[in-house]
């Protein structure tokens, strides 16, 4: 049996950070070395104190998400190195806005601000499972551990345009290579760096509840039952999916599933040919055609029964059937 030296943070997709820059469409990933991660949700309201009144008026404002995020960026080579050093440079361009021309003067024209988009593992992902969009308001903390080392290398100064690097240039006769030790040029790229930002998210989809779009017979049920079924993001999907999980997530070796108090493989949770995932919704669509063939039956008989609620507004948990 051959044994993988690469760890699946390295090899594995599913880890991979993956940053990109919405305005210009260009793309850069990192190997998931996480080493810092919160998810940060926050309730705004405008509080104003009143005189005679213990309490203030609160008016709700909004809700926000921010996603703080620190990763090491790991050089076991010089070309992995040259490589990752390249990666953050196009990185700390991702925080540069777009303009119309590329004349440097003060008449240029902001044509698109810095917005990104990112994805790592279910962790930092849309309800679909795909990149999440917003923007980082704040620094980006560069920090590289010297402790580690480095590597030296003086190809990427062939690059470089300052003063020191063209008079070393015109000084030296053009069939002799430039020696770049001898004049400063040389580059360290430390082993190891630590990259941390704060990103604040912006929603693609309602972030809120609503009410849900039911079928005709559907509603009369609920309209019997004296309750209305809130969805929130407005569809089941986004509702079973914010903030962080996928619909059918890649499955790490091992996992267990927990259902109904019983643990066991996931292999054995679901049937054959079908993932876990799969199952799930498999389940969830023949309850809600089970619903609506007993609306439609009731109505077709005259008599519309009020059965339990949670057959409409807790089809993912039998458990909370109160339709207050």
């Amino acid at each position: 049996m051959s044994i993988n030296p690469y760890p699946a943070l390295r090899t594995n997709p599913f880890f991979t950070i993956q940053i990109k820059h919405i305005p210009t469409g260009e793309k850069v990933n990192f190997e998931g070395w996480v080493t810092q991660f919160s998810d940060t949700y926050t309730s705004n309201w405008n509080a104003t104190p009143v005189y005679g009144r213990m309490d203030p008026l609160a008016t709700y404002q909004g809700t926000g998400r921010s996603i703080q995020l620190g990763f090491d960026i790991v050089n076991d080579s010089v070309e992995n190195a040259k490589f990752n050093l390249a990666n953050i440079g196009m990185f700390m361009k991702f925080l540069y806005p777009v303009y119309e021309s590329a004349a440097p003067s003060l008449q240029n024209v902001l044509k698109a601000a810095p917005l990104l988009s990112m994805k790592w593992t279910n962790l930092i992902s849309n309800a679909n499972g795909e990149q999440l969009v917003g923007y980082i308001n704040g620094p980006v903390s560069y920090s590289p551990d010297m402790g580690e080392g480095g590597f030296m290398t003086s190809d990427i100064t062939e690059w470089a345009s300052n003063e020191v690097y063209r008079t070393a240039r015109m000084n030296t006769p053009a069939n002799q290579p430039l020696d770049v030790d001898k004049i400063g040029l040389a580059n360290y790229i430390p082993k190891k760096v630590n990259l941390s930002f704060a990103f604040t998210v912006i929603h693609t989809h309602l972030g809120g509840w609503s009410p849900e779009t039911l079928t005709k017979a559907a509603r009369a049920v609920a309209q019997d039952a004296g309750f209305t079924t809130f969805r929130f993001g407005g569809t089941r999907d986004i509702q079973a999916a914010f903030p962080n999980t996928v619909k059918a997530p890649p499955k790490p070796e091992g996992m267990m599933a927990f259902r109904a108090g019983v643990t066991r493989d996931a292999d054995d949770a679901a049937p054959a040919g079908m993932n876990l995932g799969e199952s799930r919704n498999e389940e969830r669509r023949q309850r809600e055609l089970a619903i609506a063939n007993s609306a439609e039956t009731a109505a077709d008989e005259g008599t519309i029964t009020q059965g339990p609620p949670c057959l409409i507004l807790c089809e993912d948990d039998p458990g909370r059937g109160n339709p207050e």
